[in-house]
């Protein structure tokens, strides 16, 4: 649901398009749902009840309503606007799938944040373009994602795993974020 709201903001900001209006307001009101959800630490069966009940079913049907409308309208509309009209429609269903389990997020963004590094490096880096890029990548990016469950600082880690190696020591499983970490 987030890259729906961040493009039908777009539609409205960018292609100043007034059309987009009802969209942010009827998304961010599902939300508004969800914060309370979140805040009254509702048991996820209960959320799941309160996803479906009339006023968030009547939203949600709203916003079906408007996007199909909109998309049979033969008046021209925005280019933004259309684009994400029907980016929304194609995407409906998973979109929408949130309601179904009071454990989904009404968005991916904790997913999204956790990659956007990778995402970030792969944009940047041309090594990545071959398949020993991403190899490195992956391993790079497995220790760090190991250092901070250990609650262990990559810097440190590399310091310790780095002199151990220069030391002589080829005990390797021994030298990892998780043994190090715990040692600390």
């Amino acid at each position: 649901m987030a890259h729906v709201r961040a493009r039908f903001q777009k539609a409205l900001l960018q292609g100043k398009d007034e059309q987009a209006r009802p969209f942010m307001g009827w998304i961010g009101k599902l939300y508004d749902f969800e914060r309370d959800y979140i805040n009254a630490d509702l048991p996820s069966d209960e959320i799941k009840r309160r996803r479906n009940e009339i006023e968030t079913t009547e939203i949600v049907g709203s916003i079906w309503m408007k996007l199909t409308r909109l998309l049979d309208d033969p008046l021209p509309k925005g280019d933004l606007l259309t684009k994400e009209l029907n980016y929304l429609k194609n995407a409906w269903t998973p979109v929408m799938a949130y309601r179904n389990d009071g454990r989904y997020c009404i968005d991916n963004s904790i997913a999204e944040r956790s990659i956007r590094t990778l995402r970030i490096e792969r944009k940047n880096k041309m090594a990545l373009g071959s398949h020993k890029g991403a190899e490195t990548s992956t391993v790079y990016h497995t220790f760090i994602s190991t250092c901070k469950m250990s609650a262990l600082s990559f810097y440190q880690f590399l310091k310790q795993d780095l002199t151990a190696f220069m030391e002589g020591r080829t005990d390797f499983e021994n030298l990892t974020p998780a043994i190090l970490g715990k040692n600390n």
